[in-house]
């Protein structure tokens, strides 16, 4: 679990918070791809961990230990920066927040501003999308946010979850808090609506709100396995409660199984091109399951002299060039769809 959760959470919740979170169809297909969903997955319950050592106990090793890992998180994906709130919502929550005001809190203080300072340098130099929508194009994303662009949202994670899972995750939540366990049930749901409200302000793309449900996965689930400690004291109910999200989540995770997530070769010739040139000039591409050039620009040149920057799409690519740093060949490979592509 991602808090130390007293109460009747404990490790059952989290072992099966787990498996529905990895038996999510979504969960795979980007964990297939590049994206960083996943490794930015995985700072984010770091940085939860850590963050609640030291608000519980404050100390300078644990005050820098949550300022490199801040850091780090935000270095991995931009997006990751509303777990920054979440930590807020925590340390209200349950009465931590006078942790942040101690003269231990400077290190992890510092470290992060830092890391929001590189997140919006980023946004405004290189960047037309993302969090660079946060800073560029404010004005313009108010007038759609709550209109059209949560709704959206929020149909879009009734996709991604499925109603069974909605309708455990509103019943543990109910049971949690008739258990004393308002607090921690509210900073979940706290993590929840911030996700909601956030996603939909970076953009409106039915794609990329689809996709953003991933960061939402783990207190939904959460709030879903709470139903498994409920019945401890009866086993058939407990087992019940167990085969009922087993049944819920099988078709998806049967859906994930047998689809088949795309390999696009050739890249390996185009690595080994570029590897090849005298011009050691920052390469720009793009294309969503691009592991294989990664991987073999890592390999044919393990001290990265070439530099090489990615984008999701033709457009996206071209939004990343500034007046220092024009591509002079770019490549993307297309499985149909509109836009562009060379």
């Amino acid at each position: 679990p991602p808090f130390q959760i007293d109460g009747n959470f404990g490790a059952a919740a989290g072992i099966a918070a787990t498996l529905l979170l990895i038996s999510n169809p979504e969960v795979l297909q980007w964990g297939r791809s590049i994206m960083l969903e996943i490794p930015a997955l995985a700072m984010m319950m770091l940085f939860l961990i850590a963050s609640e050592k030291y608000l519980d106990t404050p100390s300078w090793g644990r005050s820098v230990a949550v300022g490199i890992i801040a850091f780090c998180m935000l270095m991995t994906k931009q997006t990751v920066i509303f777990m920054l709130g979440v930590v807020v919502i925590r340390a209200l929550a349950t009465g931590t927040w006078r942790s942040f005001l101690s003269p231990k809190a400077i290190p992890a203080l510092l470290a992060t501003t830092i890391g929001i300072a590189g997140v919006i340098v980023h946004a405004m130099v290189l960047g037309k999308s993302g969090m660079a929508a946060v800073v560029n194009r404010t004005d313009a994303l108010l007038v759609g946010w709550l209109g059209s662009n949560v709704p959206l949202m929020i149909k879009q994670m009734l996709g991604w979850f499925g109603i069974p899972i909605w309708i455990a995750a509103i019943a543990g939540t109910v049971f949690a808090v008739r258990a004393g366990e308002g607090r921690i049930t509210g900073v979940l749901w706290g993590w929840i609506v911030l996700g909601l409200l956030f996603f939909p302000f970076l953009t409106g793309l039915e794609d990329n709100l689809f996709r953003y449900g991933i960061y939402i996965s783990v207190p939904v689930y959460m709030l879903a396995a709470r139903l498994i400690p409920v019945f401890g004291a009866n086993r058939l109910a407990q087992a019940a409660v167990i085969a009922a999200l087993v049944i819920a989540a099988l078709p998806g995770a049967l859906r994930g199984l047998s689809t088949e997530h795309p390999y696009i070769d050739g890249l390996e010739d185009v690595a080994e091109y570029v590897a090849s040139l005298e011009n050691k000039a920052p390469v720009l591409f793009c294309c969503r399951h691009d592991g294989g050039y990664v991987f073999n620009m890592r390999r044919l040149d393990p001290e990265r002299r070439s530099v090489t920057l990615r984008a999701v799409s033709y457009t996206h690519l071209r939004a990343h060039e500034t007046g220092r740093h024009i591509s002079y060949a770019v490549f993307c490979l297309k499985r149909g769809g509109g836009g562009g592509g060379g």
